[in-house]
Formats: C-alpha cells, structure tokens, sequence
C-alpha cells in the first residue's frame, strides 16, 4: 500500500513521454514518477492509501474498490471527481493493468484514457476516474452497462453515451438504458453497440437530445421516458 499522491507538471509530462515511447517499445520500463518533482502527495485532511499492485477483472471491481477507499477515508464524490492529477497519477501506477502487454504490443488508444483532463468530455474518457464517477452515482447495479467490462475496454456505450453529461447524470435515463440493453444473462445487448442502425446507443444519444427540449426527462419515470421514445427501441424490450 501506498499513500496517494498527485502529479506535477513536470510529472505529467514525463507521463506523456513514457506514452509516446511505449507505444513503439511495449516493453519500455516506466519512469518513477512517485518522487518529487513529479509527484506529491495529495493535500487531503484525511490521507488515502491505494495497493499499486491490485489487479482487477473488472471495471467494475475497481470501482467498488476505489469507493471503498476513499469511503474509508471519509472522502466523497465531490471531492474526488474533479482531481484531474491524482487520476493521472493513479493511471501511471496501474498502468500495465489498463494497457496491458499482448503479443509484444500494446493498444493506447487515446491519451486521455490516462491523462485526464479538466473538462468533463476529457473525464469522461479516463479508464479509470470515469468508472469511479459512474459506480458512485448509480450504484452497481445500474452501472453494468459501463462497468462490467475489462478495465482496457473502451466500448461505444461509454463514447457514445458516457460522453453525455445530460444522462449520465439522470438516474432515470440511466435505468432506462439499464432495461433497454442489459440482459442478466448475456449481458450487454451487442447489436445496439453498432454506430448505426436503429435502436442504438448512437441512436439513444441523439434522441435524447431531442427529446429534452420538449420534456424534462431527469423528473419523468423511465417507463414513461421508454413510452416516449420512437418504436426503433421496441425491439430490445421485445427481446427482454
């Protein structure tokens, strides 16, 4: 276990290098960024301790994980989420667990999915603060959509509809993805993750949109959200 830190300036971009170079040499050993100047610790009341070699199966499971930490230490949500510095930090300590090795190579993907940014668009990208903030406003249960999933997984619910800050932050269109896409035996309904087509998650995204401008749909019942919403979506509530 180590006490939590934060990174500099200095810090993320040495980051920022190591990304660049990893990606031509997977096996590159990571700078130590767990001293000054590149870190410091975090400048909370109450000190966090984090296992920098816990492994997780999960997204979900580092969830749980971290929500449990930091509940220990009395810190919540609001203090957490916008700490752009110590999920960077927190990214290059478990590193190898959300770009792991595979065949000599390794997929990066975007930056963003470890350095993470101030805006909500750029958090919502992060592997692992974006988990976090969607396990701690929805609980397990109706977090499965995004959650239950490898923690290198960067799936199209989470750019098509994580990126959405108008549902995220609605326990109802949450619920409602929840009966419309999971099935508790397969899980994730796959045909809805395509990028196009009708009754997708890009179709979800864009009919929300529309729809908010007539109802105030963060104050309506998700089965009265599900009523309102074209019969392309029907199919997934006749498969349920």
């Amino acid at each position: 276990m180590m006490y939590a830190r934060i990174l500099t300036r200095e810090g993320i971009e040495k980051f920022q290098q190591y990304l660049d170079d990893v990606q031509e040499f997977p096996k590159k050993i990571s700078p130590d960024l767990n001293e000054e100047p590149y870190s410091e610790e975090r400048s909370l009341d109450i000190d966090v301790r984090i296992d920098e070699n816990r492994t997780f199966d999960t997204k979900m499971e580092m969830a749980e994980y971290l929500h449990e930490r930091f509940d220990k230490a009395n810190l919540d949500m609001s203090e957490m989420i916008e700490q752009d510095r110590f999920w960077s930090w927190l990214a290059y300590v478990w590193f190898d667990e959300l770009c792991p090795i595979e065949e000599d190579s390794r997929s990066l993907g975007q930056r963003a999915r470890y350095i993470c940014g101030k805006s909500y668009s750029a958090y919502s990208k992060h592997l692992i603060a974006f988990p976090y903030y969607v396990y701690s406003l929805h609980g397990k249960e109706k977090s499965k959509l995004f959650l239950e999933h490898p923690l290198d997984y960067v799936g199209n619910i989470t750019e098509q509809i994580g990126s959405r800050k108008y549902i995220m932050t609605s326990d109802e269109l949450i619920r409602v993805l929840h009966l419309l896409y999971w099935d508790e035996d397969e899980g994730i309904v796959s045909m809805a993750a395509s990028r196009s087509g009708p009754g997708t998650f890009v179709r979800f995204g864009k009919v929300v949109e529309q729809l908010k401008l007539t109802y105030d749909l963060h104050d309506m019942d998700p089965e009265k959200i599900i009523d309102i919403l074209p019969s392309e979506f029907d199919r997934w509530l006749e498969d349920g």
